[in-house]
């Protein structure tokens, strides 16, 4: 029988054991850098860099005071330490990977700021680790590089699309305006392969402005409200003082320089949005027609596939001299799983973009002088979202109980994106679905066999005739409202549905 002394040693040896294993998990996986605000000893440290991964121990600090790195556990609060050569970084400094075989040392306890904010003791030295601030306004390419060295690294291991270095040497007179966030991963991945394409150029008649905007999208105003930036970076590209095309969020071809060049040549490339997308399912178009029957604005709509199952949706409204652009994503069981709306007025623009994370839905908008709205939701099973979008329409009766609106009266909870400008984010509503049996509709796009569901929203009822293979609206009708009616679909021929390429980026 064992005494109590060897079972307690016994105990704390497995709890090691049980740390050092997770420590090891994190070994071998590579490591990305982070961009942190690191504190050591009460001073910000711009040095330091911090490196993640997912898992146990998942964030690692490296820092030149600290003989060791830090490996980060923050489920746990604890943290161990390693040797700084057991890191092996790549040349860019942007990834690194921890040896294998790194030998570990039990560090402490670490302690919970708040939700981005740890702080840490280490022989005599304290650590705190919290969200980039970054910084605001115009600022050189020095003050740039010392708030977030590795960008420098980023640009001085970059080689540059030879066809873009020509075009840019070749491009006469412009400017470039660079609108980004040393908080924004896109900014960080962007920003520096322009810089070093710009530098490769060496054209005296092409000019930098670099803009850094703060987290908050409040500073600078005039550059947010006045240029009409919604996202970040943002390359405005200026000749004879005025714009003549711009870069948003990620270019719409392989890389950023062949963007700028494109729109320094006259011939900018469209942008086919930032949601990665499978083979196409069916395009078409909507009309939209008021109780008289006069037009009121179209819908132009493309499904795809999405690669790991679901459907994503995009769409382009044309009505009353606003113009709003609709991206939706539904997950395996049709339920919506992000959107994005634009709207575009005038010279106002207004983007929000929604992500459900388990039963939060969480919105946040941007376009607003009051700089970014956010909202955050806790939904149920029985949520449904509606966007602007008609040809999205079809998910609200995915998300009932039932699953198709085929079946008893149904009800699901409502999340209503805006279409106007007048309301910058959403509200909720209860929703009831009542089949009204099959029909034939006949609209432009031709005839087709639905499944007719009457709703109801408060005092708002609608008839809708829903495609029974595909899921869409084929007819809508609001009750002293609009009208809506397919005036175009088109289908892939059999067996000839091809994947789009996806392409990260979300051009405006």
């Amino acid at each position: 029988m064992r005494s109590p002394r060897t079972t307690v040693l016994a105990a704390i040896a497995a709890a090691l054991f049980l740390v050092t294993a997770d420590a090891a998990r994190a070994a071998g996986a590579t490591l990305r850098d982070a961009t942190r605000d690191v504190y050591v000893d009460g001073r910000l440290d711009r040095a330091t860099q911090v490196l993640v991964r997912s898992g146990p121990y998942g964030t690692i600090v490296v820092s030149p005071q600290l003989e060791e790195a830090l490996l980060l556990d923050r489920d746990s609060e604890s943290f161990r330490a390693v040797p700084r050569e057991a890191i092996a970084f790549a040349e860019d400094r942007a990834t690194a990977q921890l040896a294998v075989d790194a030998a570990t040392l039990p560090g402490g306890a670490t302690q919970k700021v708040d939700a981005s904010t740890t702080i840490l003791n280490w022989k005599g030295h304290t650590v705190l680790l919290a969200r980039h601030q970054g910084v605001s306004g115009e600022i050189d390419a020095a003050t740039l590089f010392a708030t977030v060295p590795i960008w420098k690294s980023l640009k001085d291991h970059y080689a540059p699309d030879a066809s873009a270095v020509a075009a840019l040497r070749k491009a006469g007179k412009a400017r470039l305006t660079v609108v980004f966030g040393t908080w924004c991963g896109d900014s960080k991945e962007y920003v520096p392969r322009l810089l070093k394409t710009v530098e490769a150029a060496a054209n005296p008649d092409l000019t930098v402005r670099l803009v850094a905007l703060d987290p908050g999208f409040l500073r600078p105003a005039d550059v947010i409200q006045g240029r009409r930036v919604i996202n970040v970076p943002t390359i405005l590209v200026d000749r004879g003082g005025k714009e003549i095309g711009r870069v948003t969020e990620t270019p719409a071809v392989e890389n950023v320089e062949q963007d700028v060049a494109a729109i320094l040549s006259g011939r900018p490339n469209p942008h086919a949005g930032r949601y990665e997308r499978g083979a196409e399912i069916a395009r078409g178009s909507y009309r939209y027609a008021d109780e008289s029957g006069a037009d009121r604005g179209t819908e132009r709509w493309t499904i795809w596939e999405r690669p790991k199952g679901g459907r994503l949706v995009h769409a382009v409204i044309e009505r009353e001299g606003t113009q709003i652009e609709v991206f939706q994503g539904s997950d395996t069981d049709g339920k919506m799983s992000f959107a994005e709306v634009t709207r575009r007025q005038g010279e106002g623009v207004m983007r929000a973009r929604w992500s459900l994370d388990g039963g939060m839905l969480t919105g946040r908008l941007r376009g607003r002088e009051s700089g970014i709205l956010q909202q955050e939701l806790v939904v149920g099973s029985d949520f449904a979202f509606a966007s602007p979008a008609i040809a999205a329409a079809g998910w609200m009766a995915a998300a009932t109980p039932g699953g198709s609106g085929t079946g008893a009266v149904e009800q699901v909870v409502c999340y209503v994106a805006p279409d106007t400008f007048e309301s910058p984010l959403g509200t909720t509503c209860v929703v009831l679905f009542r089949p009204a049996g099959e029909e034939r509709a006949v609209v432009p796009a031709g005839e087709f066999a639905t499944t007719r569901l009457a709703r109801q929203s408060g005092v708002e009822f609608s008839d809708w005739w829903m495609h029974k293979e595909l899921g869409i609206p084929v007819r809508g009708r609001v009750a002293g409202g609009l009208e809506y009616e397919l005036t175009r679909l088109d289908l892939p021929p059999a067996g000839q549905r091809e994947a789009t390429p996806p392409r990260e980026g979300g051009g405006l």
